[in-house]
């Protein structure tokens, strides 16, 4: 779970799950903004890829329609909820390149 880098507080995972859709927030703790790194941002996008594997699996075998899209839900949901667990903080936006 990512830590404050400010006052060192460990976000719950529900406060964390909020900063995979936005890349900045504030601390709940000392309300100080707080920033995903260039790293963390480069994993979550590569980790938004994987919604693809579906695709490229359905092309090598032939899959139903209702198997694709229930396969990518549930690639989908696993993505987004164990996103928060790779997530690191920093105390200023920093360029992603």
């Amino acid at each position: 779970m990512p830590i404050c880098q400010n006052c060192g507080y460990q976000w719950r995972w529900s406060e964390s799950l909020k900063l995979t859709f936005n890349y900045k927030s504030t601390c709940p703790n000392c309300n100080k903004k707080q920033y995903l790194t260039p790293k963390a941002r480069k994993r979550s996008s590569l980790s938004s890829m994987l919604v693809l594997i579906p695709l490229a699996c359905s092309t090598v075998i032939n899959m139903s329609l209702p198997f694709y899209f229930v396969f990518s839900l549930v690639i989908f949901s696993i993505t987004i909820l164990l996103s928060p667990f790779y997530i690191q903080l920093s105390n200023e936006d920093e360029p992603l390149w």
